[in-house]
Parts: C-alpha cells; structure tokens; sequence
C-alpha cells in the first residue's frame, strides 16, 4: 500500500511539474512575442479564413483525451543514436499514447557537464518529433543563454545577469538577435 501511495503521489508531482513548465513555457512565448511585435511596431498576422477552419475541424475531431494530451510536455533529447534506437521509439510511443502536444529539448548531463548536441541533430530530432506527431508539436528549450546552452558550435554568452550588470540595452538585443538567427 505504501508503495501505491508513493507511487501515486510521484505521478501527481510529475503531473503538476508539467503543467507548470508548460505553463510557463506558453506564457513566455506570449510575452516574448508580444514583446518583438510592440519593439517591432508591427501588429500580429491574422488568421485566414483557411487557418480557423483547420483549427475548427482539427478541434472538432479530437477527443476530450486528445484535447488534455495537447497540453502535455514530455523531455526529449538531440542526440538519439537513430530514429530506431529503443530511446527514440519509446519517444513517439509516448507522444501516439499520450497525445503530446509538446516537447521540451533537454541535455544529458557527465561529469563534465551538459551533452550539447548539434544543431544537425536537433533539426533532424525535431523534424523527426514534428512528423511522427498526429498534430504540430510546441517545441520548448532552456536557452536563457542563448542556443550555445544546448547546442554546440555556437555562440556563447554570459548569464543573463552580466547583462543587467552592464546596463546596456544595445547589447541586450545584440544577444537577443543573435539567438534569434
């Protein structure tokens, strides 16, 4: 019984882990765009008329399963060693199950410190991820300090704290831009 409890209560802090990532995740994108579009002064495209209707039947024909699985988030990592590997199948066997609508790029981790992938392999992962995935994926990364934190063969940054630390807004969105490309 005390290993069920356990068991139950890892699942709910596993469950509540997610959502905040993923909530997190999707406020930043919003506040990130919202953001990029006011420094840009340039308002949002809106949507055709052929985009709501894909997003209306899409809706329509998901289950309220599909619907909950949409707001799920599951780790996965660049550097599966083929699309084969047992890693990568269980991956998509997650994704199919489980209906995940997105995915976040994580780094394994040595003694020496985090695995970086390339940014080959991570198109390859995700392109992969976005074409065994019955709908779009949400593809999410930790990259506060630019791509060079998950990838390698990159620029390098400094905490974010140094930028603060200098006071000067111009290098700020130097980084930024620079990330962006």
């Amino acid at each position: 019984m005390n290993t069920l409890l356990h068991s139950l209560q890892t699942l709910q802090w596993q469950w509540a882990t997610r959502r905040i990532i993923l909530g997190f995740a999707v406020l930043s994108w919003v506040f990130l765009a919202q953001a990029e579009s006011q420094q840009a002064g340039s308002t949002p495209s809106p949507l055709t008329k052929q985009d709501q209707e894909w997003i209306d039947e899409t809706l329509k024909g998901l289950s309220l399963e599909e619907k909950v699985g949409q707001m799920l988030q599951v780790r996965c990592y660049a550097d599966y060693a083929s699309m084969d590997s047992a890693d990568y199948k269980s991956l998509r066997e997650e994704l199919h199950k489980y209906h995940i609508g997105s995915v976040v790029l994580a780094a394994h981790i040595n003694r020496q410190g985090l695995l970086r992938a390339s940014a080959t392999d991570v198109a390859r992962v995700t392109n992969q991820l976005q074409t065994d995935s019955k709908l779009p994926l949400l593809v999410a990364a930790d990259l506060e300090r630019g791509v060079a934190s998950r990838l390698n063969d990159v620029p390098d940054f400094p905490w974010p704290m140094a930028f603060g630390a200098v006071g000067n807004a111009t290098e700020v969105e130097r980084f930024a831009a620079i990330t962006a490309r």
